[in-house]
């Protein structure tokens, strides 16, 4: 009941829980928006580093100004978090230390520790 009262009026009487499968409409949605947002990525990389088309060192390739890298790099930075965003995370490095173990307390410094520490 309290966590009612202190609840959001847009949360009170809302699952909390989230949906474990979406549909498979929602997942061919998702999947049209990652493609394109990996095209857009890749493009949007092409343009910071234009290469020759030929590859043969001809023309020589023009970098754009800096103001319009800088945007294009914000671009670039957004697009590859979102495209990260749908991984799982890395694996958490395993601890050998039990859950219940505690810990020991630091031992307490003398004046004189303190003094030659700074």
């Amino acid at each position: 009941m309290a966590d009612e009262e202190n609840a959001r009026p847009q949360d009170v009487g809302r699952s909390h829980k989230r949906r474990r499968i979406p549909s498979a409409e929602s997942l061919a949605l998702l999947e049209r928006y990652r493609a394109a947002l990996r095209a857009e990525l890749g493009e949007t990389l092409a343009e910071l580093r234009p290469t020759d088309p030929e590859g043969l060192g001809l023309v020589p390739s023009a970098k754009p100004a800096l103001s319009h890298r800088l945007k294009l790099w914000d671009l670039a930075l957004k697009l590859a978090r979102e495209l990260g965003g749908d991984t799982d995370p890395p694996p958490r490095p395993y601890d050998a230390t039990p859950p219940d173990a505690t810990r020991g307390r630091a031992p307490k410094l003398t004046r004189r520790d303190k003094a030659r520490l700074g």
